[in-house]
């Protein structure tokens, strides 16, 4: 198992989500521990409901568990802001930004038919639809 290059301040410093790879399942704990050991000396925490378990094909079944908590198993999830998966599939996550895109173009859809301004409604769409469809950012 590795060790965390760096002081951990410096490798966290302002993290929401991270990602750790790991060999095996109990090295997953093990990491999961560690780090929660560290980070809670600079008082950072680790949501366990939010707390993800994802694998590869050969991947062990063997279950992860952070303090005696079972981590759930998912087949996606998102990370800075991407939906990514096992089977590296991007059509979910084209999916997903159009559907970011249209809720987005349909909560300034009336103010866009109001706006005769074209520059403002250019610039209505480039702030709000253009950001939701390139980073899947739902508004």
């Amino acid at each position: 198992m590795e060790h965390f290059p760096g002081p951990l301040d410096e490798n966290l410093s302002g993290q929401n989500d991270i990602v750790l790879i790991t060999r095996s399942p109990d090295d997953a704990s093990e990491v999961l521990r560690r780090l929660d050991e560290e980070g809670s000396k600079a008082g950072l925490t680790i949501n366990k409901t939010k707390t993800k378990v994802t694998r590869g094909a050969f991947s062990s079944r063997q279950p992860v568990l952070f303090h005696g908590v079972l981590l759930e198993d998912v087949s996606e999830y998102v990370y800075l802001g991407r939906l990514l998966n096992m089977e590296n599939d991007i059509k979910p996550e084209i999916e997903r930004r159009g559907r970011a895109g249209w809720a987005a173009y349909n909560s300034i859809k009336s103010v866009l038919e109001d706006t005769k301004d074209q520059k403002l409604r250019a610039d209505l769409f480039n702030s709000t639809v253009l950001p939701a469809l390139c980073y899947a950012n739902e508004t």
